[in-house]
């Protein structure tokens, strides 16, 4: 990756490994131009401690992450009309609504 390509942002890749034996971890920070020296560094900071986790914890992170997609999938509700409310929408008279401005 070119200096041009990286984004004015920060965070980790996480690269699976061709042999299929588990993966590395890289980092990149393209927030040198864009911040102060020392707030560059605590983002730098930051991004190494997510790699430190990610590397040593990635059980940890995956079964957390496990946990929170199945949440968010079972939050998704799916509503289908009953045949009497169907029925009810059908033949109920519909009122103008009159807007004033």
């Amino acid at each position: 990756m070119s200096t041009e390509e990286i984004p004015k942002a920060c965070g980790i890749f996480i690269i699976p490994l061709e042999d299929g034996t588990g993966f590395s971890v890289r980092n990149f920070n393209g927030l040198w131009d864009t911040f102060p020296e020392e707030e560059a560094e605590q983002y730098e900071a930051l991004v190494y401690g997510l790699m430190h986790i990610a590397t040593e914890g990635f059980e940890f992170l995956g079964s957390i992450g496990k946990i929170i997609l199945e949440n968010e999938r079972n939050e998704q509700i799916e509503f289908e009309a009953d045949d009497e409310l169907i029925d009810a929408i059908a033949e109920s008279k519909i009122i103008p609504f009159n807007r004033k401005n």
